[in-house]
């Protein structure tokens, strides 16, 4: 009767340790210091996504594997960081970067999709992968910090560099002496392309002309176009290109006015000019040819945004036609 009864009490002793044990979730198939009953029953994390939205889950991870996601870092590592990451996704955010490389590596946030304080919309996966960008026809691969909304302080966030493809590690990215923030062509210098495409001189006008253009951007040095002889009376057609380089880039000059003159070099005319500790000298000069009505100049505004302009010009001495455009666009 005895020995019954010491079977009997040994035998709820061990039950009850067992139970104990199973309670407090002492089991650990995978030794990976993470107990089954936690793994099984899992927790809950929050993420916050790069659009402002955020969302709850609830996670859990396999009682049988040391790291479930094999992202590296083991169940026991990710439960620690507890409402932060999934055990059984090894990018948590789904912003491109592992969690591993999250906690580890780059000490982003491994449930925030963009980790800056102030967040500036751009994955930390793009950021710090980059992307591509074309300086001047050179491509070159560039990247941003994530854990600041403006790298490289130009005023553009690191999210609207990347949407303009400019570099977010330099203020200037074409180096051109103009900020992206100001430069409309960030990543080249603006030029402008004069098509000339026909030009006729008045049978009124002498023999032949020796026509050549003045071509004057505001805030930019003249451009000189050859010499194009024509006859009275005649018209050529033909595609003359010059280009006209080194415009200013800032975005507040424009649309800026640039003035088209027309010039005769086989014809001489006597003008008076002031000239600073002379007074008055009389000088010759080319020949102005009248190409607007009674004026040898023409003005207009360029803007860079348009992609092609046509103009036609009839004066009392020479009649053209020509277009613009911004190379490369």
């Amino acid at each position: 009767m005895k020995k019954k009864l010491k079977l009997s009490t040994a035998v709820l002793v061990i039950l009850f340790l067992v139970l104990i044990s199973g309670c407090l979730g002492q089991g650990d198939s995978d030794d990976d210091g993470l107990a089954d009953s936690i793994e099984s029953n899992g927790w809950d994390i929050i993420i916050f996504y790069a659009d402002g939205t955020e969302k709850e889950i609830h996670v859990r991870s396999d009682p049988y594997k040391k790291d479930t996601d094999r992202d590296g870092l083991s169940d026991y590592e990710e439960f620690e960081q507890i409402g932060i990451l999934d055990p059984s996704s090894a990018d948590t955010d789904g912003d491109g970067l592992s969690d591993y490389e999250e906690v580890k590596i780059y000490n982003t946030s491994p449930n925030k999709q963009d980790s800056e304080i102030w967040p500036d919309g751009l994955l930390d996966g793009i950021e710090i992968k980059g992307w591509n960008i074309t300086v001047e026809g050179v491509t070159k691969r560039v990247s941003s910090d994530p854990k600041l909304y403006d790298t490289d302080g130009d005023g553009l966030s690191d999210y609207e560099e990347w949407q303009n493809l400019t570099d977010p590690s330099s203020a200037d990215s074409d180096s051109d002496g103009f900020t992206d923030l100001i430069d409309i062509y960030p990543c080249k210098d603006l030029k402008i392309k004069f098509i000339l495409e026909n030009i006729s001189l008045s049978e009124d006008y002498g023999k032949k002309a020796k026509v050549y253009f003045i071509i004057q951007p505001e805030r930019s040095e003249a451009k000189r176009t050859s010499f194009m002889e024509i006859e009275n009376g005649s018209e050529i057609n033909l595609t003359d290109f010059v280009e006209i380089t080194n415009l200013p880039d800032d975005k507040s000059l424009y649309p800026i006015n640039i003035q088209i003159s027309a010039f005769d070099n086989n014809t001489q005319e006597t003008i008076s000019q002031y000239v600073i500790g002379y007074g008055f000298v009389t000088v010759k000069v080319d020949k102005s040819l009248r190409i607007n009505d009674g004026y040898s100049s023409f003005e207009f505004e360029f803007n860079p945004e348009e992609s092609e302009r046509t103009f036609n010009l009839s004066g009392d001495d020479l009649s053209i036609s020509f277009k613009t455009y911004v190379e490369g666009d």
